[in-house]
């Protein structure tokens, strides 16, 4: 899966592994595990993350939507949630830990 990352601020991002979970309309299909990674300022960076799924039923009505999205439009809106740790780049030396608060809202293939 892969999504973008955005990085409005003056200085750059350390962003640490995290494991985020995936939904789509609100029903959990399972985990992605993204890589740490660096971030300059003022900049967007296209993640690359793979996506663990628990289980889903295909004859749910969601389902069905899910395979509809992925078939006509070539891609499906998930959303990932959880908790990210970053730290703040100033000068190439990174802070103590921030937390990083916000939904990815993602577009896969």
């Amino acid at each position: 899966m892969l999504f973008i990352a955005d990085n409005p601020n003056k200085v750059g991002i350390r962003y640490e592994a995290a494991a985020l979970d995936v939904m789509y309309h609100g029903v959990p299909l399972g985990m992605a595990t993204v890589l740490g990674f660096e971030q300059p300022a003022h900049s967007s960076r296209l993640v690359q993350t793979h996506v663990a799924v628990d289980h889903f039923n295909v004859l749910q009505a969601d389902a069905l939507n899910l395979v509809r999205d992925a078939a006509i439009n070539d891609r499906v809106d998930l959303r990932l949630t959880g908790d990210v740790a970053a730290k703040i780049l100033l000068l190439g030396i990174s802070t103590p830990r921030v937390q990083v608060i916000k939904l990815f809202k993602s577009k896969s293939a």
